[in-house]
């Protein structure tokens, strides 16, 4: 009969291979058959280990949902700080704030493309996707890169500005 020291560490085992994951089905059953113990009290533990995983991942079911809910909104506070410090050193005409533990700038943003005649756009700078057809701003940017040359339809935006901060 196995000793009780032995027993926990069999389950023990069991636990870290669960932990590590990455185990294939077969190995996993073999683990479980490698068990020493009666039969009656092989299922109580490994039905108490089934509904333990069981309560593990549904807390981190929920952690995840919270965690991902709580990043929505840091984003969210993170985009109109942004969005705020730009307004503001732009309306006092500051492009750049050093301080020792924070370095707020306003950069030049790489150019844009805004679309205002669909009907104007040549069709290579259209994207055929299933189903559907779309202008594809990047090829048209990259033209303008290129050669300076804005397509017809379009118009290059050159002057925003957006904010770093290090």
């Amino acid at each position: 009969m196995a000793k009780l020291y032995e027993l926990a560490e069999q389950y023990l085992a069991l636990t870290r291979v669960i932990d590590e994951g990455g185990v294939s089905e077969e190995d996993f059953k073999q683990a479980l058959d490698q068990l020493k113990d009666n039969f009656e009290d092989k299922v109580e533990n490994i039905g108490k280990m089934a509904l333990s995983c069981s309560s593990d991942a549904q807390s981190i079911e929920a952690e995840i949902g919270r965690l991902s809910a709580r990043q929505r909104v840091l984003t969210t506070a993170y985009t109109h700080l942004k969005s705020y410090l730009l307004l503001e050193m732009s309306a006092v005409g500051v492009d750049k704030v050093q301080r020792p533990l924070v370095t707020v700038s306003l950069r030049k943003s790489p150019p844009s493309c805004e679309v205002y005649d669909d009907a104007l756009i040549p069709e290579n700078f259209w994207r055929v996707i299933p189903e559907t057809k779309e202008i594809d701003k990047r090829a048209i940017l990259d033209r303008f890169r290129e050669t300076a040359e804005v397509v017809d339809g379009v118009s290059i935006i050159t002057d925003r500005k957006h904010v770093q901060i290090r």
